[in-house]
């Protein structure tokens, strides 16, 4: 076995959060602790996080003294007991199994590992056709096992969608510091520190979509958020003595640009009228060592066509080029 600590920040979750907790109830692992960290609601999450924490010992309710998710998270993370760390969200659900089958997988790959799965959206009638998209993206990157080849494309894991060895997460600072979105901040933490994701063949999580998440409502995780994360990412870990490429012309390639020439960097941009040929890429050829940013995300037909493009001229996806 090994206790289990789960985290789960929440702010105005009345409407979901006992169904929450009791998706926790009922997993098929039972050596779990439950520790709700409220961040200043003003309804009545506090009563009904209370009143779970009074009926089962293994629920905690604490008050967050900070505003904000990340000093939610990390107050949780102060009071974990567990052999092993994941967080969920207030609003969402876990699959009976989800525990159980991410220990099993945790502990067969050790220490320097993340577990994750597949994710489902519901109730499937509200689901956006954005949505819709991301849940595709998303569950074919565990699939293929391609998370930090796809790391500058979006989030590859979902925020309570994981699970780690609580030593492991304490030595890369748990979530100490993390910029906003903090979840997609997290999975380059991940990456920095060489640790290996692996995910399960199942749905582990079922992720509620609705008017209010904070997702759809805060700056915090608008697409300018995940912008400047991702490209202050990218050039403090790649070597700029390459020729740095901007492949597009739509609103990516726009916030792409503006940010490295805020942050002082040069650049060759090249622009594509119709974001699916090749005529006007081919100047990349010219350059020596190109690392290419690509902002447009064309249909697979016009994907492979980029991809066999790049690969006949020695560049290699996640080593020399990226969609972001």
């Amino acid at each position: 076995m090994g206790l289990v600590s789960i985290i789960i920040p929440v702010r105005n979750e009345e409407l979901y959060l006992s169904e929450c907790i009791t998706s926790i109830q009922h997993q098929l692992y039972h050596d779990w602790e439950l520790i709700i960290v409220d961040d200043h609601s003003t309804d009545h999450t506090k009563q009904i996080a209370s009143a779970a924490a009074k009926q089962d010992p293994r629920i905690i309710y604490h008050a967050s003294m900070k505003e904000g998710i990340t000093p939610a998270l990390t107050a949780g993370l102060k009071r974990s007991k567990g052999q092993f760390i994941t967080r969920m969200d207030g609003d969402d659900l876990m699959p009976v199994d989800k525990l159980a089958r991410m220990v099993e997988l945790l502990k067969a790959q050790g220490q320097k590992s993340v577990v994750t799965g597949l994710v489902k959206y519901f109730p499937e009638q509200q689901i956006s056709k954005g949505y819709q998209q991301y849940e595709r993206w998303l569950n074919t990157v565990q699939q293929e096992q391609t998370h930090y080849r796809e790391i500058y494309r979006e989030c590859m894991v979902a925020s309570a969608n994981w699970m780690m060895y609580l030593e492991t997460f304490l030595s890369i600072g748990g979530f100490d510091g993390l910029a906003y979105p903090e979840d997609y901040a997290m999975t380059f933490r991940w990456f920095d520190h060489h640790l290996s994701i692996v995910s399960l063949p199942i749905v582990t999580h079922l992720w509620r979509d609705h008017p209010a998440r904070t997702s759809k409502i805060s700056s915090d995780y608008a697409q300018e958020a995940f912008f400047e994360l991702k490209i202050k990412h990218f050039v403090k870990t790649h070597d700029l003595s390459r020729s740095l490429v901007v492949w597009g012309n739509n609103k990516k390639s726009k916030i792409t640009t503006k940010l490295l020439s805020d942050f002082g960097y040069t650049f060759h941009q090249m622009v594509l009228e119709d974001n699916t040929g090749l005529d006007h890429y081919r100047e990349v050829e010219k350059l020596k060592r190109p690392l290419v940013l690509i902002t447009v995300y064309p249909d697979q037909k016009h994907k492979e066509q980029i991809n066999n493009y790049l690969a006949k001229i020695n560049l290699a996806e996640g080593k020399d080029y990226w969609y972001l």
